[in-house]
């Protein structure tokens, strides 16, 4: 018998070419070594722990910006509150000729977790603030004479308050 890859005659029972290594036809594939158990234990956890500290740095990375981004929504709904009750005021006033401090008057509900105060109404303007449940902020608002100093006519001012 001759090697298929270099052509030398082989020897009987020959599993290799003894001159290029070539594996024979015919011949059973040499024998895999197995991995010792204990190996494999210290590979697994190994492989286990590096996933747990990839986990962790996610975590660490994303948190911050959910929470962020929570907070962002929370303040965007302060906001919005604060525009819909100046809505809901100066239709009042179309039908009474005057500011309402008083939220059921002026038909308004403000959002879940939100806290709507009306801090002055008269006939010349009013004033309000939000806070929100989840986040230290405050939000106010006001209109004709009682808006708010260097702000403006209907700004929103928002303010962390911690």
């Amino acid at each position: 018998m001759y090697c298929r890859k270099c052509g030398t005659q082989l020897t009987e029972g020959a599993t290799f070419c003894a001159k290029c290594g070539f594996l024979v036809a015919g011949a059973p594939p040499p024998a895999k070594e197995k991995m010792s158990p204990v190996v494999w234990v210290v590979i697994s956890i190994a492989g286990l722990f590096v996933g747990v500290i990839f986990v962790g740095i996610l975590a660490a990375i994303a948190i911050p910006k959910f929470t962020n981004t929570k907070q962002k929504a929370y303040v965007a709904s302060m906001k919005s509150d604060l525009r819909d009750l100046a809505t809901a005021e100066e239709a009042y006033y179309g039908q009474h000729q005057r500011y309402s401090s008083d939220l059921g008057a002026v038909a308004f509900t403000p959002s879940a977790n939100v806290t709507v105060t009306v801090t002055s109404a008269s006939r010349e303007g009013w004033a309000a603030r939000t806070n929100h449940l989840a986040v230290a902020y405050t939000c106010q608002v006001g209109f004709g004479a009682d808006s708010i100093a260097g702000v403006g006519d209907g700004v929103i001012q928002c303010t962390r308050d911690r």
